[in-house]
């Protein structure tokens, strides 16, 4: 069958090819197309046409043998499991803000989703700057990262400022009530200040790594998303050297029992920004991520984005930064799923009702411990 379209005043022609004529079983099977270049659609392109048009269930067709059928199953969820990847790693970082600042002082700043929003400006404004220039490649990439987290930390330091007072008092409402006035202000200020459309950036890495093929299906990563699970790694390594220095032996302290360890000499209100600080680095890396992935930003973007980082430090375990990585990871692996065997209507639903479940029971966590008497 051969469609024939116009597309800006110019004529083209779209030629499909289906498994059957008539009134057959696969009259409906698409199993070709080809595009006004020349080119065919083959492996996951050719697949995800055939389930945004609903014309081809994942399914055998005639003549199509159990272990091919079987391994194309198993290459799709091997896809999306990759798929899944680049988001897991932007919850977890943003998510490492939500579970720090909560283990030294016990409360909640719900502002880390605006500070992501803040440094996903950063690096659309630095690579927009430096791709006017023709600068392009891991220099493109380092800029867009410095950018990001330069950003992201300027607005976290100031947020930490603004709440010190709030986060040091015994209130934990107020505290909560100020970070969730103080996210809502940098919304706001960065509508004002940017506009309310969406700014886009070209993706520095549009290409694609083939990695295996099974029952007719092509597995394959994209080069963002190596690039995020690079730097996201890197990064957690980071943290983890960051927890055997000196100021991992005050965080952990704090951590224990802030009291006590203001009565020793660790100075918390410099912990306290330190760990604003760090925070705002991982998001702004989140930031930069977000950028990169989905090519476009808005001042609303750090909402849902925050509030899904929120449900993976909560069910990873509030106060465990190894438990933000797998809460991370579980979120965007649950969103993925829903996406690919559900309907993309139902990948908001997904996540919170995971999030219901958990503080039913297991209200501490994947990797949180059980609050006992004196906690």
């Amino acid at each position: 069958m051969v469609i024939d379209y116009r597309l800006d005043g110019r004529s083209a022609r779209i030629a499909c090819r289906f498994a059957a004529t008539g009134m057959a079983r696969d009259r409906l099977l698409l199993v070709a197309v080809v595009t006004p270049s020349g080119a065919e659609l083959t492996g996951v392109r050719l697949h995800m046409l055939r389930r945004w048009l609903g014309l081809a269930p994942l399914t055998a067709g005639r003549g199509e043998t159990v272990e091919r059928s079987l391994g194309r199953h198993l290459a799709y969820g091997v896809q999306q499991a990759v798929n899944a990847l680049a988001n897991g790693a932007v919850y977890a970082l943003v998510a490492i803000g939500f579970t720090m600042i909560y283990a030294v002082l016990g409360k909640m700043v719900l502002a880390f989703g605006q500070v992501m929003m803040t440094g996903a400006f950063g690096a659309i404004v630095a690579g927009g700057a430096l791709s006017a220039a023709g600068v392009g490649g891991n220099l493109l990439l380092i800029a867009v990262l410095a950018g990001a987290i330069a950003a992201a930390v300027a607005y976290s330091l100031a947020a930490g400022r603004v709440l010190g007072g709030l986060l040091r008092a015994r209130s934990n409402q107020a505290a909560l009530i100020a970070s969730i006035g103080l996210a809502i202000a940098l919304q706001e200020f960065v509508r004002l200040v940017q506009g309310a459309r969406e700014i886009w950036l070209q993706p520095p890495f549009p290409g694609r790594l083939p990695l295996f093929e099974a029952g007719g299906f092509d597995v394959s990563v994209g080069g963002a998303t190596l690039v995020v699970l690079g730097v996201t790694l890197t990064f957690f390594g980071g943290v983890g050297l960051l927890m055997r220095s000196r100021f991992g032996r005050a965080y952990r302290a704090c951590v224990d029992d802030i009291a006590m360890a203001a009565l020793v000499g660790v100075r918390v209100p410099a912990v306290t920004l330190f760990v604003m600080a760090v925070g705002g680095c991982a998001a702004g890396i989140a930031g930069a991520f977000t950028a990169l992935i989905y090519g476009g930003v808005s001042f609303y973007a750090g909402a849902m984005i925050g509030l899904k980082a929120l449900t993976a430090a909560i069910v990873g375990g509030i106060g465990s930064i190894g438990g933000a990585a797998a809460g991370g990871l579980l979120i965007a692996a649950l969103e993925t799923a829903s996406v690919a065997w559900l309907s993309p209507a139902y990948k908001d639903i997904v996540v919170f009702v995971a999030l219901v479940a958990m503080l039913i029971w297991r209200p501490q966590g994947l990797a949180g411990l059980p609050r006992g008497r004196g906690d």
